[in-house]
C-alpha cells in the first residue's frame, strides 16, 4: 500500500506506516478494510506523504459510502492541500465537499458537525485564494449552524473564520470594534483548550485585527505574547508574528527594526520554503534600502516581491511604493506610472481616503495623457503614503 520510500523517516514512524498497510491487506470486510485505510491516509498525510494520502482519501470515497462520508473524504483532502500552502487546489476540493453535503439532508449532530468543519475549512481556503465572496457566503452558513454546535474546537474556528471574513470585507483597513470583539470571543475559548498553538494562534487573530485597526503598541504587544508560545517550535506561525511586526514597525517609519525583523523572517522562510512570507519581508527590506536612499537594492528587492506577491497576496502595495519610488530616482515616470493602477484593484488592500484620492487624480491624468503633471502627481502619492505610514 507504501509506494513512497519512506526509509527517511524515524523508525517508529516507519513502523506504523508498516503497520498500518498490513492492517489493510488483513482486514476481513469491506467495513474494517476501510476504516483500515483512513487510519493509513491519516499516518500518511502526518509524514508528509501528501500525494499518497490524497490517493487513499480519493479511492475510499470511490467506495459505497454514504454522501456525508464522501463529503468528509474531500475534507481530508482539502486539509492535505492545505498543509502544502496549495490553497488554489485546497479550494477545488473544499467546493466538492461543499456540493455534496449542501444538498444532503443532514439527520445527525454528527453530520451537522460535520457540515460545519468543511465549511470552517473552507473559509480557511477561500481566504488565501482571495475570494471574499465564498467567504462571505461560508461565513452567512456558519452563524445559522452555531448555535448547534458543541464541539469547543469547532467553536474556536468558526471565531476564525469570522476573523477571516472581517478582513477581507473591510479589506485589511479599519476593522471595526465588531470585529475585536470576535477576536476576544476566539481568544476566550481558545484559553479554555490549555493548548499553546491554539492560544498563540487566537493572540496572533488579535494581533492582526489591532494591526489593521492601526493599533501598532497593542498589536506588537500581542505577537511578542505569541512568539512567546510558539516557542521557535512552529515557524509557519512565528513568521507570521515576524512579518507583520516587521509591518508595524515600518508603519512607525521604524527602519532598525523593521529591517531586524524581515531579516530574521527571511531566514526562517528560507529554511522552510514559505514563498509569501519571504516575499512580504523582501517588499520591507525594499523600503528599507528606498529609506537609505539605496536605489539600486530598493528597486532590485521591490520588483522580486511584487512579481511574487501580485500573485499571491493582496498586500503587494508593500512592495509598490518603494518601487515607485526607486523608479522616480531614474526618470522612468512611464513604467512607475504603471504600477500605481495596481493599488486601485478591488480586492487589494484598502487604503487611506487621503492616498485613494491622490491615486485617482493620477490613474486620472495618466488617462487623459497629462504627462506634465505626472511626476508631481507621483510625488504627492509618495508623500501622502509615507504621511499615513503606507509607503
Amino acid at each position: 500500500m507504501i509506494t513512497s520510500e519512506i526509509s527517511h523517516l524515524q523508525i517508529s514512524d516507519q513502523d506504523k506506516l508498516r503497520k498500518a498497510s498490513k492492517n489493510v491487506v488483513a482486514a476481513k470486510t469491506a467495513v474494517a478494510k476501510i476504516k483500515q485505510k483512513e487510519i493509513l491516509a491519516d499516518l500518511l498525510e502526518m509524514n508528509g506523504l501528501h500525494d499518497e494520502s490524497r490517493i487513499l482519501w480519493n479511492e475510499i470515497a470511490q467506495a459505497p459510502c454514504s454522501d456525508v462520508y464522501r463529503a468528509m473524504c474531500f475534507r481530508k483532502i482539502t486539509q492535505s492541500f492545505l498543509n502544502q500552502r496549495n490553497h488554489d487546489s485546497a479550494a477545488e476540493q473544499s467546493l466538492q465537499a461543499l456540493n455534496i453535503i449542501r444538498k444532503t439532508p443532514l439527520c445527525s449532530q454528527e453530520e451537522i458537525t460535520e457540515y460545519f468543519q468543511i465549511l470552517n475549512q473552507s473559509c480557511f481556503a477561500f481566504y488565501f485564494c482571495n475570494n471574499a465572496d465564498k467567504v462571505e457566503e461560508c461565513v452567512k452558513e456558519l452563524r445559522k449552524l452555531f448555535s448547534t454546535i458543541n464541539d469547543l474546537s469547532q467553536q474556536i474556528d468558526f471565531y476564525f473564520s469570522v476573523s477571516l471574513h472581517f478582513l477581507m470585507k473591510y479589506r485589511w483597513y479599519q476593522l471595526p470594534e465588531e470585529a475585536v470583539s470576535h477576536c476576544q470571543f476566539y481568544l476566550h475559548l481558545a484559553k479554555q483548550t490549555k493548548n499553546a498553538l491554539t492560544i498563540g494562534m487566537a493572540i496572533t487573530g488579535n494581533a492582526f485585527v489591532h494591526l489593521w485597526r492601526e493599533e501598532i503598541a497593542e498589536s506588537r504587544s500581542l505577537f511578542k505574547e505569541a512568539i512567546k508560545l510558539f516557542d521557535e517550535k512552529n515557524y509557519g506561525f512565528l513568521m507570521i508574528c515576524y512579518t507583520y511586526m516587521a509591518i508595524g514597525y515600518r508603519m512607525q517609519n521604524n527602519v532598525s527594526m523593521t529591517e531586524l525583523w524581515s531579516k530574521i523572517t527571511i531566514e526562517k522562510a528560507e529554511k522552510t520554503g514559505n514563498k509569501v512570507y519571504h516575499a512580504i519581508s523582501m517588499a520591507n527590506l525594499s523600503w528599507v534600502y528606498a529609506t537609505r536612499k539605496n536605489w539600486l537594492y530598493a528597486e532590485d528587492h521591490a520588483r522580486k516581491s511584487f512579481d511574487f506577491l501580485m500573485k499571491s497576496n493582496v498586500l503587494y502595495y508593500l512592495s509598490i511604493f518603494p518601487l515607485v519610488d526607486s523608479l522616480m530616482q531614474k526618470n522612468e515616470i512611464n513604467e512607475a506610472g504603471k504600477y500605481v493602477f495596481f493599488l486601485l484593484h478591488p480586492n487589494a488592500k484598502k487604503l487611506p481616503l487621503s492616498l485613494t484620492e491622490n491615486i485617482k487624480t493620477f490613474t486620472s491624468a495618466w488617462v487623459g495623457g497629462e504627462t506634465l503633471v505626472l511626476r508631481d502627481l507621483l510625488d504627492d502619492i509618495i508623500c501622502e503614503a509615507k504621511t499615513t505610514g503606507y509607503y
